[in-house]
């Protein structure tokens, strides 16, 4: 017994697949993203100043909330009226991760400012961020 839509498989002249397949692109290819980055200006002052501000946050977040969130989900565990299972013990590092890091992103703490800063290069007191680019040499 034989069935027509098998008879055709493996010639390439009939195949609608095949001639999409052999159809050159009119996209244009796609830039590699380190060559990009590297290019001369290719940051704006604004995406500098996000992702020292983001870079900020996260120090801050995990140097500071983090082992705090992490302490009182220990203590809480010794209680087993508020311990969360197994689903806590393997996901809760994650869920202090998260936490840890909205907490810093929506509190205006001064550490943030001070850190944010001082990546950007600037002096405390100082207001604008032109002609500065963000210091890499700590």
């Amino acid at each position: 017994m034989r069935f027509a839509a098998t008879d055709n498989i493996g010639s390439s002249s009939t195949s609608p697949f095949n001639s999409a397949l052999k159809q050159p692109s009119t996209a244009q290819p796609a830039r590699d993203f380190e060559s990009l980055l590297a290019r001369p200006g290719a940051g704006k002052a604004a995406d500098r100043q996000t992702q020292a501000r983001t870079a900020a946050q996260q120090l801050v977040a995990g140097t500071f909330v983090l082992p705090i969130l992490s302490k009182i989900r220990e203590e809480a565990g010794k209680d087993k009226r508020f311990s969360g299972g197994q689903a806590e013990q393997a996901f809760g590092q994650q869920l202090d991760t998260i936490l840890a890091d909205r907490i810093v992103a929506r509190a205006n703490f001064p550490v943030v400012d001070s850190v944010y800063r001082r990546i950007l290069g600037q002096r405390p007191g100082a207001a604008s961020t032109q002609g500065k680019g963000v210091d890499t040499h700590g």
